[in-house]
């Protein structure tokens, strides 16, 4: 054997040691130190399929799109029929809102001799992404019959019944797609009546579903004997003031200072029957479902911190408009529904002298260098955001907590949409289903949000002269929400 043979041979059986610890990292969540690994072995073997879709993988999970996408299609490039690395490359494309080419790169994917079954989810995605509801069904519900799909592609599946009018059919699909671990080891609410019952209601996604779903807590309460609230520490304190009569299960940082330990217990209730999410509330208390049913507002404020914020903001010129544009960046859709400040611009220029900045954690700063009025620094929990938000006059919002917080006190909001938005505010319309002092602004195209702030600048002017009320006052009609088959991307 030549010098040269034996020193590629030797190099070939470093890299493949150096794969197999990426690959072994990357199964143990050291994520970082996989990258790593994976470099050293591409660069002494770049003709390793699975190390570019390693590292394209961890990027993609790391929001890294653009980096995600140019490794996954080296994968491609080196082993073209592998269907896994393709139906990754099309998440990636997907992410960077090339829809179309991402759409078909999931049909390349089923096509092949062995298809990954996750093509299946991504095509259903990429297509409700895309505005083809519709369309979306027929992927989710094939991707149910797979069993590691099967809790996403039903909640996906319910998105899109709702999403199209159906909505019974698509609460019912929502509440059948709960979390895979029991975090209270309570058998699930069948939702029958008894007083010897004492239910437990927990969250498993953000601050926004349990304020969103908390308006259905008294309803619950006539059903049962007891009802306990399982809460993050930022909301007790606004959900004990809404709801006096409901004791608190706490969930949160044992550390946290904010929180009264008299108002709290930290175990599970020995006396608990049964558990039930808050989302899954509208289906276990239905059917019919019924939007004009709901009481808003729901929410209560404290009303010497209302007097506080009202005295705090006097000095500024009326109205008093709140402003979030950022939400949680660990939220998996938060690329998709922040606006970047700079977009903001025009909307500082026009109203600046009245805007007080909400925003905390991600972007806070920007505000602050902007010079908006920051209200945020003397807020620590949601009790403090329901009170200054009871002393504004509006409240401007992306779809995230704040929205919801606004709305189920009954202060006009107006929330800025994506253009494939959350399930709840439906396809179409500026009317919102579930609050009824909201008006949303949607993008007619993915990453356009040109239009709704254009569209939020007119109705502000027309707001700020005294022509138009700050949200629809037309009654919520059901029918008006329908629509079969809404705007819809072409090229699919």
């Amino acid at each position: 054997m030549s010098r040269d043979q034996g020193s590629l041979d030797k190099r070939n059986t470093l890299a493949r040691v150096w794969a197999e610890r990426a690959l072994e990292q990357q199964k143990t969540g050291q994520d970082q130190e996989a990258l790593a690994a994976a470099a050293q072995a591409l660069k002494l073997d770049p003709d390793q399929a699975d190390m570019w879709h390693c590292i394209g993988f961890l990027l993609l999970k790391r929001g890294r799109w653009e980096e995600a996408a140019s490794y996954l299609k080296q994968a491609l490039d080196v082993d073209p029929s592998h269907s896994l690395f393709r139906s990754h490359y099309a998440m990636a494309l997907m992410e960077e809102q090339k829809l179309a080419e991402a759409y078909q790169q999931t049909q390349h994917a089923l096509s092949e001799a062995s298809p990954c079954p996750d093509a299946l989810f991504i095509a259903g995605e990429i297509l409700m992404r895309a505005g083809h509801y519709d369309r979306a069904l027929s992927f989710y519900q094939q991707a149910r019959q797979v069993p590691s799909l099967q809790r996403s592609a039903t909640f996906a599946e319910g998105a899109a019944h709702f999403m199209t009018g159906e909505f019974e059919h698509g609460l019912a699909l929502l509440a059948a797609a709960d979390p895979a671990y029991d975090p209270l080891a309570l058998p699930d609410w069948q939702g029958t009546t008894g007083q010897d019952q004492h239910i437990v209601l927990c969250g498993h996604y953000g601050f926004g579903d349990v304020l969103h779903f908390a308006r259905y807590i008294e309803a619950l309460c006539t059903k049962v004997g007891k009802v306990t609230l399982q809460l993050p520490g930022p909301l007790v304190g606004l959900m004990k003031k809404s709801f006096p009569n409901q004791s608190i299960l706490v969930w949160s940082d044992e550390n946290d200072k904010t929180l009264s330990p008299s108002l709290l217990a930290s175990q599970t209730p020995p006396d608990a029957t049964a558990r039930c999410f808050y989302m899954n509330l509208p289906h276990m208390l239905g059917p019919p479902f019924d939007p004009k049913a709901q009481t808003v507002p729901y929410l209560k404020a404290d009303l010497d911190r209302v007097a506080f914020w009202k005295e705090k903001l006097a000095p500024l010129p009326r109205p008093h408009i709140g402003i979030v544009w950022a939400g949680n960046p660990l939220h998996q859709n938060d690329h998709n529904r922040s606006i970047p400040f700079a977009a903001l611009e025009p909307l500082i220029k026009r109203a600046g002298r009245h805007l007080v900045s909400l925003q905390r954690g991600a972007g806070h700063s920007e505000g602050v260098r902007a010079g908006l009025f920051d209200a945020s620094s003397s807020i620590d929990d949601f009790m403090d955001s329901a009170a200054c938000m009871m002393a504004l006059d509006l409240v401007i919002s992306i779809d995230s907590a704040p929205a919801h917080l606004a709305g189920g006190l009954g202060r006009p909001v107006w929330t800025l949409l994506p253009f494939n938005p959350d399930w709840r505010w439906l396809a179409q319309g500026e009317r919102s289903l579930w609050y009824p002092t909201m008006r949303l602004l949607r993008q007619s195209q993915p990453k356009d949000w040109y239009t709704p702030l254009s569209q939020l600048m007119v109705d502000l002017d027309d707001w700020l002269m005294g022509r138009v009320k700050s949200h629809p006052s037309v009654d919520v009609n059901q029918d008006s929400f329908l629509k079969k088959h809404p705007r819809a991307l072409s090229g699919f």
